[in-house]
């Protein structure tokens, strides 16, 4: 494993440290929530767990260097999170093998975000089954994303985290040993708020938040049901 969300904070600290705020989004009794930390803010990683111990799960991730650490979680159910942990991965060649090592240590990859030279990975401990991983590009367009999502569905994989950097989607994708879910990426824009009501409605038609991305104007979330 490489660097924890600590040194990933400190790598990019802003000249002015703010308290970690809570995105426009439903109460804690609602079925997700999406935490947004200014870079250098202190008492991340303690809300983060606080909102573990309320029974929620961290299930997508996006930094945003020298800005902003996005959280997005979601009620855990009935899976138990044990801990989570967020790394970052700047040799490509070793790659594979880091997140293999990462499974085989009992530690689930929920979410990527591409920065830089760099992959960032939000991981939970938790029973969650997994026996095989992907990670794949795409242009980031409507039609390539649904093709890479039912390329994948197609071979038994489930849409499991996204990213977005410069002109490319990038995805990740596990195998659960039962049924996969079919997956699909809606785009909000920032500025409207849209994400709110569009996870809202999303869920309301039983579609689940598992993924988080952004750019400059937008957010992607990856859904599952």
């Amino acid at each position: 494993m490489k660097r924890s969300v600590i040194a990933i904070a400190l790598a990019f600290v802003a000249a002015t440290a703010l308290l970690a705020q809570e995105s426009p989004s439903p109460s804690a009794r609602e079925p997700w929530k999406l935490l947004v930390f200014p870079i250098g803010a202190p008492g991340m990683e303690e809300q983060i767990n606080e909102e573990v111990a309320n029974g929620y799960m961290p299930v997508g991730v996006e930094l945003e260097p020298g800005e902003s650490l996005s959280v997005l979680l979601v009620q855990s159910g009935e899976t138990e999170v044990d801990s989570w942990v967020i790394s970052d991965h700047a040799d490509w060649n070793a790659l594979e093998d880091e997140i293999t090592q990462g499974l085989t240590a009992g530690l689930v990859p929920m979410d990527i975000s591409r920065v830089e030279d760099a992959l960032v990975i939000l991981w939970v401990r938790a029973s969650i089954p997994v026996t095989g991983w992907r990670l794949h590009t795409a242009a980031n367009t409507i039609s390539d994303r649904a093709r890479a999502t039912n390329q994948f569905q197609s071979e038994g994989f489930t849409l499991w985290g996204i990213s977005v950097y410069e002109d490319l989607a990038w995805f990740l994708f596990l195998k659960q040993p039962e049924s996969q879910r079919a997956g699909t990426t809606s785009v909000y824009r920032k500025a409207t708020g849209a994400i709110t009501d569009g996870i809202v409605r999303s869920s309301e038609d039983g579609w689940l938040p598992i993924g988080l991305a952004a750019t400059l104007d937008d957010y992607y979330v990856a859904y599952v049901r």
